[in-house]
């Protein structure tokens, strides 16, 4: 994403939101995981919304972060 004109957020250089941030990339990256290698489990929706709402996270920081600076 260098060379894309949109502004993203880096989630270790983030200082003002650091520690939420970090809990949030954790539970974006288990989840992704979750829904690319089990097919089977019994809480998927629950792991999709979950997966959503981080990926919303990211994108609200980010479009915030952008309007800072």
């Amino acid at each position: 994403l260098t060379f894309v004109p949109i502004k993203y957020i880096h989630p270790f250089r983030v200082e003002e939101w650091r520690f939420m941030t970090l809990a949030v990339t954790f539970l974006w990256g288990l989840t992704s995981l979750i829904l690319l290698l089990v097919d089977q489990f019994i809480y998927l929706d629950v792991v999709f919304w979950l997966w959503v709402l981080s990926s919303i996270y990211f994108a609200f920081i980010s479009f915030k972060e952008s309007n800072v600076r």
